[in-house]
């Protein structure tokens, strides 16, 4: 999750980084024209910036769209990872009661009631 936040906050302030520089030379060039020259910006001008706005904003919606797909195919990561972890220990602690079954199982001979250990035969005459 830190990681998508990290691309989120990296995103919007490459955004505002370029919309704060439009802004500045926007300003600087009011500053720098006289009156009579600001008025004098083109409807062609106007429309270029206008443009460029609604392509930036159009950009930054369909990122925000990816970012949240990714958040969500992050969490569901998450909890498919976390069952893993609970399948594993399921397993490992099944494993180990086997092996602990199986040395006891060789440790203990068995014995049936009412045999013998040894079994001896009649000498042969």
């Amino acid at each position: 999750m830190l990681a998508t936040e990290s691309t989120r906050k990296k995103i919007y302030h490459e955004n505002i980084s370029l919309i704060s520089g439009v802004a500045a030379a926007g300003c600087a060039l009011g500053m720098v024209l006289t009156p009579r020259a600001t008025a004098m910006i083109s409807d062609e001008d106007f429309n270029a910036l206008k443009s460029m706005v609604t392509n930036q904003d159009q950009r930054m919606g369909q990122q925000d769209q990816r970012i949240g797909q990714l958040e969500k195919l992050h969490e569901q990561d998450q909890q498919t990872h976390q069952q893993d972890q609970q399948t594993i220990q399921q397993l490992e602690q099944r494993l180990g009661e086997t092996q602990m079954l199986a040395t006891n199982a060789v440790q203990k001979p068995t014995r049936q009631p009412g045999f013998s250990q040894s079994i001896r035969f009649p000498a042969a005459r």
